[in-house]
């Protein structure tokens, strides 16, 4: 009988390191498998820095671009301006050419 329980206490350690066994080989793959994951993520960390710095980039020519078209609208302005005087003025110069010439006909 002192054999059976001998035995059966050895099945029970074996057991136990059979299943501790497992339990650090699952860790060993968890663990494999958080480090690969965590490089995954310092690369995905590299690709942001890399599309912030894009964006920077972006936004310091979209920002120089929309200086060179407010200064072109500016100037668009005052040309327009000068222009739309002297049309008026043109037009008021030929109302009074037109006035004239009615007025000699009359």
């Amino acid at each position: 009988m002192s054999n059976d329980c001998s035995d059966a206490k050895i099945d029970r350690l074996t057991e136990a390191v059979l299943k501790l066994t497992d339990v650090v080989m699952n860790m060993q793959v968890g663990q494999a498998d958080m480090k690969a994951d965590i490089a995954d993520l310092k690369a995905g960390q590299t690709d942001l820095k890399a599309g912030q710095a894009d964006l920077k980039t972006d936004q310091n020519t979209l920002s120089k671009r929309m200086d060179r078209i407010e200064a072109g609208v500016d100037e668009l302005r005052q040309v327009t301006s000068a222009n739309h005087f002297k049309v008026i003025g043109r037009i008021s110069q030929l109302d009074e050419r037109l006035d004239r010439v009615v007025k000699k006909t009359v």
